[in-house]
Order: C-alpha cells, then sequence, then structure tokens
C-alpha cells in the first residue's frame, strides 16, 4: 500500500509540474462546480427516469385490470344466457318446435343484453337467429332464417318493435350449421367456446358460446348459440387511451389478435374471405416490435403462465411492455399485452434536463471568470520570480529581483537574490571541475568502444559455432541416412525372401539389428539437439493407455529373456483406460530406461511399475523402473544426466552414446515431471519420475496387434508408383519392396525428368526426394499441383532430412505424407494403404494348435465350467467390446460371490484380463453367449 502511495505521488508530481499554475488555481474550482452541477442533474435525470419506470408499471396493472374485469364481464353474458335457455328447455317452458314463439323468445333477450347475435340450429337442419347492430341509435335488429329441407337458403328479414318480420332483406347462400359455433359444439358434445371465425360472409370476426341440447335418449336436438363481435373488444380498448402512442392488444396461445386498440384492421379481406393477422404481422409498427419480442424472448407464448414485465428497445426508444394471461372457466386462454413507449412520459423531464444544462453552463462560465481574475492577481508576483529564475538557468547569473513586500511572497524573494549571489561563486568553481570530467569522459569512452569491439567479436564467433554445429548436424544426419537407407532398406528385402536359409536369415537380420542400432543413434544426438535448441515440441494424441503399457512389456521382454533375466510388471487396476499423452516420447523415455536397467542387469531381473497417484480429469501417473544391476557410484549420480557422459566398467559404457538419460531427462521435464534416480552400487537403481496425463471419456479402440503374415499383394487393380530421387540406390530400395508385391513401378532422376513421367503414365502415387540437380523436390511439387491433369496424384516425400520445418516446408509445398530415410517397409506400405486405399493380401501363417476352450451348459455336472445368467455374459461382453479391463476385474468378484459355481469360469475371464488379451476374450464370451442362448448372441 506504501509503495502504490508512493507511485501515485510520483505521477502527480511529474504530471502536475507541468500545468501553469494559473490553470491549476482555475481548473479544480471549474471542476468542483461543474461536477456538482453535473450530479445534481444525472440524479433528476435518474430520478425522473426511476419515477416514470414506477409510473408505467401502476398505469399498466390499473389498465389490465380493467381489460381483464371487462372481459369477465363481457364474454360470461352468452354463457349465462345459453344456460338460462337450456333450463327453459329443459323444464319444456321454451318448445324448439315452435320456431315463431323462438323468434320472438330470442328478439326480448337480445333487446336486453349485451351480445350481438342469438341463435338455435336443430338437429334437423333449421336455424333462426336474430342479429342486434349497436352502431345505430336505436340499434337495428334483422332476422336470419335457414331451413336445409327447403330451398337450403338463408333468408334475412327486418324486425319491427315488436320483433315481427318487416320486409325481406336478402337471401344468401350460406348454410349457417358448417359454422364453427354449431360444428364446434357438436364435436365436444359439451357447452363451450367455438374458435373465432368469420361472421357468415361479412368482413366480421366473432367468437360464440354454444351449448348443445340433448333429449333424455341423449340425441341431439340443436345447439344453442350467442355471438359477441370481437370488434367491441376492440373499441373499448381504443377507449383506454393508456398513453399518447401507446398499444394494446389481446392475442391467442397461437399469435392471432383477439382485438387492438390500434385502429387498423385485424385481418386480411380478400373478395370476402378474411384471413386473420398474427401479432408479429400487424400493420402498427409499436405492435408488432413486440410481438416479435416476446416470440424471441418466449419461443412459444405457451410457456406464459403469469405477469410479466419486459422492457425492449425499438428505434431507439425504450418500450415498457407488460404481458398477463387471461383465462375464463369456459376454455378461453388469451394474453393481454400493454406495450408503452417511455417517450410518452419523458417529455417534461427532458425538458427539465434541458433547463438545468444551460443553468449549469452559465454557472460554469462565471465560476470561470471569477477564477481567471483571482488567479491573475496571485500568480502576477510568482511570473515575476519565474522570469528571474529562468534567467538564471539560462546562465544570467546577475538576476536581482526589487522587493516591495514582506509576505510569504516577499521572504521567496530574498531568499532568490542569495541564491543567485551564491551561484554566481559556484559558477567559476564548476566550470573547472567540468573540464577536468570531459578529460575523464573522453578516456572512458575510448575504454567502452574497445570492450564493445570485443563483445561485438564474441557474439559474432558463438553465432558461427551454433550455425556450423547446426549444419554439421544436418549434413552428418543426411550423409549418415543415406547410405543407411540403402542397408536396411535392402536388408529389409532379403529378409521378406523365402529362399533363406537359418543362417543367412539371421546374418541378415543382424545386420540389420546393427544398422537400426546406428540410425538409433543418430536420432538420439538430433533429439538432443532440438531439445538445446528448444525447437522439440510434444504432440499429445488420444492413447490407449493399456495397449501402450502392453506394448512397452512385449518389447523389454523379449530383450530380457535374452539375458535370461526375469521381467515383471506391475500396473495399477485403476489406470486410466484412454489418455491423452505424446504416445512417441512417452515410448522413447521409457524404452530408454527399460533398456539400460536390462543393459547394466546381468542376474535378477527388472521391474516394470506404473501407479496411479490421484484420479481425477487430468491423472497423476508413476512410473517406476527398478533393477538389480551394477548400480552407480553416489559421485556419479550427478553425471548420468549430463550429455555423452557414461558410468561403469568399460564394456558396458561402450554401448551407446550416453545420450538416452539425457534426452530422457530433458522430456520428462517437458512433460511436466522430473526424473529421479535412487541407486546402490552392487544392489541395483531405480528410476521414477510422476507426469500429469488428461483422461479422456471416449472410449479408443486399442490397436490390435494381429499375426497376419507377411504382406504379398493386394486387392484390385494394378497400382502405378513413379519413384523420383537422384540416388540410384534409394530408388532400387523402393523398386524391390514393391515389385514384388504386385506395384508398377517407374524411375526418375530428378523433378524436370519425374514431370515428363508424370504426364506420360499418370501414375497413382510418387513418392520423391527433395534434394536433387536439375530440379528440386519442392519445386517439382509445385509445378505438380499447378498442373490442371497432375494436381489429383498423391504425392509422398521421401527424405533423409528429418527436420520439422523441411517436413512442413514440404507439406506446405503440397505433399501428402512424410516418410523419413531410411526408409521403414512397414511405414512405406501404411502410408500406401492410407493413401491408395489398398486391402492387402497376407502371406498364410501356421499357427499352432490351440485346443477350443470347453464351454459348457449351465446345468452341466459338477466339474465342467458353469456360466452365470446370460444377463451377466450380455454385462461382461458389452465391457469387453469397450476394453473396460478393471471393470470385468471387478465384476468376477461379485459373480464369484453369488455364483460360486462359476469360478472356472472367472478364472479363465482373469486369465485373459490380466494378460490385456482382449480379443481371445470376446471371442471366449461370445462362445459362452452361444452356449447359454442356443446359438443367439
Amino acid at each position: 500500500m506504501v509503495k502504490l502511495i508512493h507511485l501515485l505521488n510520483q505521477f502527480s508530481e511529474k504530471t502536475v509540474s507541468k500545468i501553469p499554475l494559473r490553470t491549476i488555481l482555475i481548473v479544480p474550482f471549474v471542476l468542483q462546480v461543474a461536477g456538482a452541477v453535473g450530479l445534481i442533474s444525472y440524479f433528476s435525470y435518474k430520478n425522473g427516469q426511476q419515477t416514470v419506470n414506477s409510473l408505467v408499471i401502476r398505469l399498466q396493472n390499473e389498465v389490465n385490470s380493467r381489460i381483464a374485469q371487462h372481459l369477465d364481464t363481457y364474454l360470461a353474458a352468452p354463457a349465462h344466457l345459453n344456460r338460462s335457455n337450456f333450463d327453459l328447455i329443459d323444464l319444456e317452458i321454451l318448445n324448439l318446435q315452435d320456431w315463431q314463439k323462438l323468434e320472438k323468445y330470442f328478439y326480448r333477450q337480445i333487446q336486453l343484453a349485451n351480445i350481438s347475435y342469438i341463435n338455435f340450429g336443430s338437429a334437423d337442419g333449421r336455424f333462426v337467429g336474430i342479429a342486434k347492430d349497436q352502431a345505430k341509435q336505436p340499434p337495428n335488429f334483422t332476422l336470419e332464417a335457414f331451413n336445409a329441407s327447403g330451398d337450403a337458403k338463408m333468408h334475412v328479414y327486418q324486425l319491427d318493435s315488436e320483433g315481427a318480420r318487416k320486409a325481406q332483406l336478402d337471401v344468401r347462400d350460406i348454410n349457417p350449421l358448417l359454422d364453427p359455433w354449431y360444428t364446434d359444439a357438436v364435436k365436444a358434445g359439451k357447452p363451450g367456446w367455438s374458435q373465432i371465425y368469420q361472421w357468415q360472409d361479412l368482413p366480421i370476426i366473432s367468437i360464440s358460446y354454444s351449448y348443445p341440447v340433448f333429449d333424455r335418449h341423449n340425441r341431439l336436438l340443436g345447439v344453442l348459440g350467442t355471438d359477441l363481435k370481437l370488434s367491441h373488444i376492440s373499441n373499448f380498448l381504443k377507449d383506454l387511451k393508456i398513453s399518447p402512442t401507446g398499444r394494446v392488444f389481446i392475442m391467442e396461445r397461437n399469435g392471432l389478435v383477439v382485438a387492438c386498440s390500434d385502429p387498423q384492421p385485424l385481418f386480411n379481406d380478400a373478395n370476402g374471405k378474411i384471413t386473420r393477422l398474427k401479432a408479429i404481422d400487424s400493420n402498427d409498427e409499436l405492435t408488432r416490435s413486440t410481438a416479435q419480442h416476446l416470440t424471441a424472448t418466449f419461443k412459444d407464448f405457451h410457456q406464459i403462465q403469469a405477469e410479466q414485465q419486459i422492457e425492449f428497445r425499438m428505434n431507439n426508444q425504450q418500450i415498457f411492455v407488460k404481458v398477463a394471461p387471461w383465462r375464463d372457466e369456459f376454455g378461453l386462454d388469451w394474453l393481454i399485452v400493454e406495450a408503452v413507449p417511455e417517450i410518452d412520459f419523458m417529455e417534461q423531464i427532458h425538458a427539465n434536463n434541458r433547463n438545468t444544462f444551460f443553468l449549469s453552463l452559465l454557472a460554469l462560465g462565471i465560476c470561470l471568470l471569477a477564477g481567471v481574475l483571482t488567479a491573475q492577481w496571485i500568480t502576477r508576483p510568482i511570473l515575476h520570480l519565474k522570469d528571474a529564475a529562468t534567467a538564471l538557468a539560462n546562465g544570467e547569473f546577475d538576476q536581482s529581483i526589487v522587493n516591495h513586500r514582506q509576505d510569504e511572497l516577499g521572504v521567496l524573494t530574498q531568499a532568490f537574490n542569495s541564491m543567485a549571489a551564491q551561484l554566481r561563486q559556484a559558477f567559476s568553481t564548476l566550470q573547472k571541475a567540468n573540464e577536468q570530467l570531459e578529460r575523464n569522459n573522453i578516456l572512458l569512452e575510448q575504454r567502452v568502444e574497445e570492450r564493445t569491439i570485443d563483445l561485438k567479436q564474441a557474439k559474432e564467433d558463438a553465432d558461427a559455432a551454433n550455425v556450423a554445429k547446426s549444419e554439421f548436424l544436418a549434413n552428418m544426419s543426411h550423409e549418415l541416412r543415406t547410405p543407411l537407407n540403402g542397408i536396411l532398406g535392402y536388408a529389409q528385402i532379403l529378409l521378406r525372401s523365402k529362399n533363406l536359409i537359418g543362417p543367412d536369415f539371421n546374418g541378415i537380420n543382424i545386420i540389420y539389428q546393427c544398422g537400426s542400432h546406428l540410425l538409433t543413434l543418430i536420432n538420439d544426438i538430433l533429439d538432443l539437439s532440438k531439445i538445446e535448441a528448444r525447437k522439440m515440441e510434444l504432440y499429445p494424441t488420444a492413447l490407449h493407455f493399456p495397449s501402450f503399457l502392453q506394448n512397452i512389456v512385449e518389447i523389454c521382454q523379449v530383450r530380457a529373456d535374452q539375458k535370461n533375466l526375469a521381467f515383471n510388471h506391475q500396473f495399477d487396476p485403476q489406470l486410466p483406460t484412454n489418455v491423452e499423452a505424446d504416445e512417441k516420447r512417452l515410448r522413447q523415455v521409457l524404452l530408454n530406461l527399460l533398456s539400460n536397467a536390462t543393459k547394466f542387469t546381468q542376474h535378477g531381473g527388472v521391474t516394470f511399475k506404473v501407479g496411479l497417484v490421484n484420479p481425477c480429469s487430468t491423472a497423476r501417473i508413476y512410473f517406476q523402473i527398478t533393477d538389480t544391476g551394477v548400480g552407480i557410484h553416489p559421485d556419479h549420480l550427478k553425471e548420468i544426466f549430463l550429455p555423452f557422459q557414461q558410468v561403469g566398467d568399460s564394456q558396458q559404457r561402450a554401448e551407446g552414446t550416453g545420450l538416452g538419460l539425457a534426452i530422457s531427462q530433458k522430456l520428462v521435464a517437458m512433460m511436466g515431471g522430473q526424473l529421479e534416480v535412487q541407486s546402490k552400487l552392487n544392489k541395483g537403481s531405480i528410476f521414477y519420475f510422476e507426469i500429469n496425463l488428461n483422461v479422456l471419456e471416449e472410449w479408443a479402440e486399442p490397436a490390435q496387434l494381429l499375426e497376419q503374415g507377411m504382406i504379398v499383394g493386394y486387392t484390385g487393380e494394378q497400382r502405378k508408383i513413379l519413384i523420383v530421387d537422384d540416388r540410384w540406390e534409394n530408388r532400387s530400395v523402393l523398386t524391390n519392396l514393391l515389385e514384388p508385391i504386385g506395384f508398377e513401378v517407374v524411375e526418375a532422376e530428378n523433378g524436370q525428368v519425374a514431370l515428363e513421367q508424370a504426364e506420360a503414365i499418370q501414375p497413382d502415387l510418387i513418392i520423391s526426394d527433395l534434394v536433387m540437380p536439375v530440379m528440386d523436390g519442392f519445386e517439382m511439387l509445385r509445378q505438380l499441383r499447378r498442373s490442371p491433369q497432375l494436381r489429383s496424384i498423391q504425392v509422398v516425400v521421401s527424405s533423409a532430412s528429418t527436420y520439422e520445418l523441411d517436413q512442413q516446408k514440404s507439406l506446405d509445398a503440397g505433399a501428402d505424407a512424410f516418410l523419413a530415410k531410411p526408409v521403414h517397409a512397414d511405414q512405406l506400405l501404411e502410408i500406401l494403404k492410407l493413401h491408395l486405399d489398398l486391402e492387402w493380401v497376407y502371406e498364410q501363417l501356421e499357427h499352432e494348435f490351440e485346443p477350443p476352450v470347453a464351454i459348457n451348459h449351465p446345468d452341466s455336472v459338477a466339474g465342467e465350467m458353469v456360466l452365470p445368467p446370460m444377463e451377466i455374459l450380455t454385462a461382461l461382453y458389452k465391457l469387453a467390446r469397450q476394453g473396460l479391463l478393471n471393470n470385468i476385474l471387478n465384476e468376477t468378484t461379485e459373480i464369484e460371490q453369488f455364483y460360486p459355481e462359476s469360478t472356472a469360469f472367472t478364472q479363465k475371464i482373469r486369465y485373459f484380463a490380466d494378460d490385456f488379451q482382449v480379443n481371445k476374450l470376446r471371442s471366449f464370451l461370445e462362445e459362452a453367449i452361444d452356449s447359454v442362448g442356443n446359438g443367439v448372441v
């Protein structure tokens, strides 16, 4: 805190020191006044805005209450009226067969009721209805009659004041018994509201409360109906006047408008056919925007089950919206929506804000004028002192200020005059000291210049050494890999031959192993160079962890068997199945450590342990390699991780380059761990480290190592491969690897010849070197990708350069894959399979006969293998399909508890699971399921 205050003081001193004194006197005063006025204006505006918000909410609540009350009253009348008429019919007071009396009765009712239409339609096709036109004063009444058994026409009559028919007004070709008021009631079989529909063929939409009438034998006699014009609700909404530009509308849950305060029509009228509008399609902008915002907010209007207060912006204006559901006991479910623009209430507040702003400007101007006058009175003597001090600073030491004041400024003036006298005296001494200092500076500059030249030369020598080292390693790698490509290539070709006898085969295999060992040494040197240059990176991928560890065990088991050593592995059953790791580098570390343990152990054995430190999404994995070898002297423990350092006797030091532990230590550090060692001389050593691995939820199919035999061909038509390399031995290796398995191979010694050959033969794939005369591989790739005829050909770059930069450059130039030299046949064939979509033909291997496992029915006699129930077998098979071996081992323990007779079965399961024999485990379970299910898996 003290340091922060110190920094703030330094900043303020540097900033304030640049500001004129007059400004410092004026600005704070003006800022205080402006800030006070601004805060008052701001809080005034916010208070006004909060008041408006409260006012709008109260207004919307009041309007909503009035609308709901009006709907309750207006829509309750038809239901009560129909119920009364049904009771009269049920009591046989009202005779439905006396149509003339029915007309008189309906006329009396509609005169007193707040409805637009009352009617009755019989089941035998007759209809009578009375309509009231409330737009006229007094209201006008018309009678509509229909008889399906007659002329099937709607006859319209004018009624007099007694309800008697006068003149016939119209004859319409419509059937009122097909309208929703009748059909919905018959379909429902009970009273209720119809859907909103067009009133006959008129430009009117209405809703009807219908009441079906049945006799005592539950036979339909007809339907009583009362209609309400929805325009009456719209008129009520228009009379509310919620605000100058506010809108109120009612809509159904499907978004169709029922009524609206907007004068625009609620439907489209096309040749007498009415189409109702949705609120989002309204011609009124505020209604449309409000409905669109509600749609975006709720998606489905059925979700609105309670009152909602919402705000949104339209045309840079704040809109207050309230939406509330309204329902009645007879099935209506509508939404009442009120939208009020904030501007309707903010007009006076904006006017007050403008007045406040102008008054603030006036007050600010007055304060500024007063501040300027005051500052001039205060700063005038200070400016005289400033001018004298400036002249003194410029070397004019004869400065003297006339002083007539006795206040603080007078004391300051006397001090200034005294200081000027002292400066004149000190200037002479200072000038002599400066001359001596200049002479010393010249000598110092000469020494610094000489030292700078020496450092520059040293840096240039170091840079040159680094460049020479990189060039040497690159050239060494290239020069060594090229002959190794021939050695290892022809060793692989000869190993694939069927004519080799035992001693010859062993000799070729020794050549291949020695060449591979030499290649490993080269790779170790390059890896160390990459690590030291910080050019090596990790590339984590999904990894099936049990299969990965089993592969390590199988490799090291062979080496241990060759020396008659015991090789033990102990893996924690709780290890994760799928992790994310750089498989290549983790394998390199483990094989280095295990190989060293095997190499330096002559008696006893090697133990490989892998444990789980903490089970979570990022698992902490513990690796330990223990041997009973010669051990390491305590004085040498710090040297074993240094490059090219070896310990032990001379025979053991001769094996390897001394880079394995150095590389392993650096790789473990890149993975976030630290390689540690404990050792006792002649007792053995323990190497261990811990790293974090991300646990993956998705199941990864473990790699299946199938002994399918040697590849002798492929299915389908013959494929053409063009090999491009300036060295004949490299071309010969690839040719002799590919031709015996059915490929047509064509050779080219440089990129120019390769392009000509490619145009002539149109190969399926090209394998090309990078460094060649005439035209190198990069230029050939660029021209190949620019050619319309050749651009689609697959290209594999095969180079002795393994630097990631060269690999990336080749891929950027257009290569589809990279194959490092020396070429390994398995890698080459895997790349060809991937890019040519091949299916290999393998040489049949003669496997040793393995007797099938006897599977017996669960009801077998004692002594045979008894299987658990089908549901347990199915669950185990599912776990085996997913590779969850730990879960399978847990299940076998529970099976033995509940089914002790199945011990032989669980022992077989444990054997396969402990040995990671996933395929055999699946086959065993499939046979067991077949046995229990009579052949149905």
